[in-house]
C-alpha cells in the first residue's frame, strides 16, 4: 500500500500538465469607419488580448497625430474592443491612418507591463463634403448573415468607386452570439471597403432580437446616442430612421421587452424638428432611409404605425426618395401611386442599389446577385 502511495505521489509531482499556448497578439476585427462627419470619424477595431490602443492620423502635409479613447482623464486600456473618436479634422479633406495596439501583459496598481506593439495601415478616408456636386451611394439590406451574397451584391455595384455605403437593416438574423455582427457582415465589409469608406447603418427588426441585441450600438456608435440621425453629403440630405419591430409591443414573442410604439412617436417629434431646419430646407435632394416601409393596411402592426406617425410629416417635407427593405420583394412605388407623396424603392433580400445623386436628379440602378439589372429608376427634380 505504501509502495502504491509512493507511485501515485511520484506521478503527481512529475506529471506534465499541458498549458494552452498563448495566442500571438493580433488584430481580430476591423478597422471600419463609423459616424463620418465633416470634421470627424469613429474607427473601430479589436484585438485578441487586452491592450492600450490608438490611431495615428496623417494629414496631407505629412503631419502625424495620435488619438486614444480617453474618458474622465484616462486612456482606456486593458480592453479588446476599441472605438476611437477622431475630431478636429477639416471638411472635404483626405487623411491616412494606422491602428496601433500595445499588449498589456500585467496590469497591477503600480506595475503595468507591456508586451508586443502591433500596427496595421496605412489606410485612407475623406471627411464629408457638403459642397460636392454629386454623391454616389450603395444601399443594400436583408443580407441575414450571408457573406457570399453580400460580396456578390457589393461587387455588382462597383463599390470601389462609391462614396459611402448604407446598410438598410436585417444584416443578421438576430444577435444571439457575441461578435455576430463581425462574422455576419462586418468582416466581409472590412475586406471589401469599410476600412476606407464609411458605413451608415439602419437597424432592422431582426437586429432587435437576441440576448446581445442591446449591445449592437457599440458596433455603430453615435455621439448623440441614437440609432436615428441625419447627415448631408454633397447635394443630398439623408434622414435615417429606426423602424423598430414589425409586430405589436405586446406580442408574446417579445416577452414584454419592447417599447417601439413610443419610440416611433419620439422619432416623429424629432422628424418635425429636422424638416424645419435650415440645412434640410436648403438641401437640393432629400432622402429618407427606413428598414420597414410605410405600408398602410398591412397585416403587421409596425408598417401601419410607421405610416400613421411618419408619413403625414414626410408628405409635407418634399422628400425626393425613400429607401426601404424588409419585405424581401423588390418594388418601386412612384410618388402619388399611393398615399405617399414621395417615391419609395423597396430593396429585396437579393438586391443592391447604386445611386448617383446630383442637384438635378437621382439615378438608381438596382442589381441582383447574378448581375442582372432589376430596375433603373431616374427621378428628376
Amino acid at each position: 500500500m505504501k509502495f502504491l502511495s509512493f507511485i501515485l505521489l511520484f506521478l503527481a509531482l512529475n506529471s506534465v500538465v499541458a498549458q494552452p499556448a498563448e495566442d500571438n497578439f493580433q488584430f481580430t476585427h476591423g478597422p471600419y469607419l463609423q459616424e463620418m462627419t465633416q470634421t470627424g470619424v469613429t474607427i473601430i477595431f479589436t484585438t485578441n488580448n487586452p491592450a492600450l490602443s490608438w490611431i495615428q492620423i496623417t494629414d496631407n502635409k505629412g503631419k502625424n497625430r495620435n488619438y486614444y479613447d480617453i474618458s474622465h482623464g484616462m486612456k482606456q486600456a486593458n480592453n479588446t474592443f476599441n472605438s476611437i473618436r477622431i475630431d478636429g479634422l477639416l471638411p472635404a479633406s483626405s487623411y491616412c491612418y494606422s491602428i496601433f495596439s500595445a499588449e498589456i501583459k500585467k496590469f497591477e496598481p503600480y506595475s503595468v507591463i507591456y508586451g508586443d506593439t502591433i500596427q496595421q495601415g496605412k489606410f485612407q478616408f475623406s471627411t464629408l463634403n457638403k459642397s460636392a456636386d454629386k454623391v454616389t451611394i450603395i444601399e443594400t439590406s436583408d443580407i441575414h448573415g450571408n457573406n457570399e451574397k453580400l460580396e456578390k451584391l457589393l461587387r455588382q455595384t462597383s463599390i470601389e468607386t462609391a462614396d459611402l455605403v448604407i446598410y438598410g437593416g436585417d444584416m443578421i438574423d438576430y444577435f444571439a452570439k457575441e461578435d455576430q455582427p463581425f462574422y455576419g457582415f462586418l468582416d466581409k465589409s472590412v475586406e471589401l471597403f469599410a476600412k476606407e469608406k464609411p458605413i451608415f447603418y439602419t437597424r432592422g427588426n431582426h437586429e432587435t432580437r437576441g440576448r446581445y441585441s442591446r449591445d449592437l450600438f457599440r458596433y455603430f456608435p453615435r455621439q448623440d446616442n441614437r440609432y436615428y440621425y441625419c447627415f448631408k453629403q454633397g447635394p443630398a440630405f439623408f434622414i435615417v430612421l429606426d423602424s423598430g419591430e414589425d409586430k405589436e409591443d405586446a406580442h408574446p414573442v417579445y416577452a414584454n421587452l419592447n417599447n417601439f410604439d413610443e419610440y416611433r412617436t419620439e422619432q416623429a417629434n424629432w422628424l418635425k424638428e429636422i424638416i424645419n431646419s435650415n440645412d434640410f430646407k436648403k438641401a437640393p435632394i432629400k432622402i429618407v432611409v427606413s428598414h420597414i416601409p410605410p405600408l398602410p393596411n398591412e397585416k403587421w402592426h409596425g408598417p401601419q404605425d410607421i405610416f400613421e406617425k411618419w408619413v403625414p410629416i414626410l408628405n409635407q417635407a418634399s422628400i425626393d426618395l425613400m429607401l426601404c427593405g424588409h419585405t424581401h420583394q423588390y418594388a418601386y412605388l412612384p410618388a402619388g401611386s399611393g398615399p405617399c407623396k414621395f417615391p419609395i424603392i423597396i430593396g429585396s433580400n437579393q438586391s443592391a442599389m447604386r445611386i448617383e445623386i446630383t442637384k438635378k436628379n437621382i439615378d438608381a440602378t438596382i442589381f441582383d446577385t447574378s448581375s442582372t439589372l432589376i430596375d433603373h429608376v431616374v427621378i428628376n427634380k
